[in-house]
């Protein structure tokens, strides 16, 4: 899921521990099976957190959750198999609200920490969590403030590259997983201009991003593939949260007008359906055509994870 249009908010991670404990402690809802329908989504909620990312595996039988403490904003992050919602990995962390939830095609899930109270300019290291074990730390150090928000795709880590300047600006990269102090590999060109969220499809092969030259300024969503680069410009506020339907033939995002899913037609660029009444602060599609979302909420605020089927929507 993206990030807000900040142009960096660093994680700060003072220690973690993994968490062992059954999901029916951390849920409202247990853990059960579930079995959304077409009109009929199912919600579960985390008591005393918020829901502030997800991710699906690529062949949506793992779906990643990043919440965070109302209390004290500790961010945890949880790995669940499809549809039985059996707990793979959940790890706890000292580090604020994750921008993503980046899950690998074998379940395992990434995050970048920094430490606070580190004088060297590159303190922040990449952790990897596999299905069931406990985290372990990749690599060298990273410069603070490189990176912001990560995903999965095309067998890489794929974040925003922040370049402080003078001029700031920021552009799509690659990170080498097994070596992320290395240098990534550009995927945009730089830009001056600001952005607020993006996405890419799990080969890696489809890019999208929104951006724009400031506050109160129009917004362009940008899809880039096979060289191509299509610009659109959505009508009326715009949105953010963008994604892209399995067919990559709509882009789906939350409109400002509505705070809903909707799906906008990339050959016509007119606005369609919405995907639910629900009012959803992001949400993907797996590739079998089942949406999981996050609800809206307010600064301190639960909300709930919902899951509901839109394969005959799109």
């Amino acid at each position: 899921m993206p990030s807000s249009v900040a142009r960096v908010r660093s994680a700060i991670v003072l220690g973690m521990a993994v968490i062992t404990s059954a999901l029916v402690a951390a849920c409202s809802t247990g853990a059960s099976s579930l079995s959304p329908g077409a009109n009929a989504p199912s919600c579960q909620s985390f008591a005393g957190e918020t829901v502030d990312a997800l991710a699906w595996s690529s062949g949506g039988d793992f779906v990643a959750v990043d919440t965070s403490s109302i209390a004290d904003g500790r961010g945890r992050i949880r790995v669940f198999g499809w549809p039985e919602m059996k707990v793979v990995s959940d790890v706890l962390a000292d580090v604020d609200a994750a921008d993503h939830a980046p899950i690998d095609d074998h379940g395992a899930v990434y995050w970048f920490t920094e430490d606070p109270f580190s004088n060297e300019a590159a303190s922040t290291r990449l952790w990897k969590l596999d299905p069931g074990g406990t985290p372990t730390m990749v690599g060298g150090a990273v410069r603070d403030g490189a990176y912001v928000g990560l995903i999965w795709a095309g067998g890489a880590l794929i974040s925003m590259e922040y370049d402080p300047g003078p001029p700031e600006r920021s552009r799509l990269a690659k990170i080498d997983v097994a070596h992320p102090e290395a240098a990534p590999v550009g995927l945009t060109a730089w830009t001056e201009r600001l952005w607020s969220s993006f996405w890419a499809d799990r080969s890696g092969d489809w890019l999208v991003w929104d951006d724009f030259d400031g506050a109160g300024e129009p917004q362009d969503f940008v899809v880039l593939h096979g060289g191509q680069r299509q610009v659109v410009r959505p009508p009326g506020y715009g949105g953010r949260q963008i994604t892209l339907s399995p067919d990559h033939e709509s882009l789906l995002y939350q409109r400002s007008e509505t705070a809903r899913l909707t799906v906008l037609n990339l050959k016509s660029g007119q606005v369609g359906r919405e995907l639910s009444a629900i009012e959803f602060f992001g949400g993907e599609v797996s590739s079998t055509g089942m949406l999981a979302g996050l609800t809206a909420h307010g600064p301190g605020e639960s909300n709930e994870l919902c899951f509901l089927d839109v394969a005959a929507q799109l």
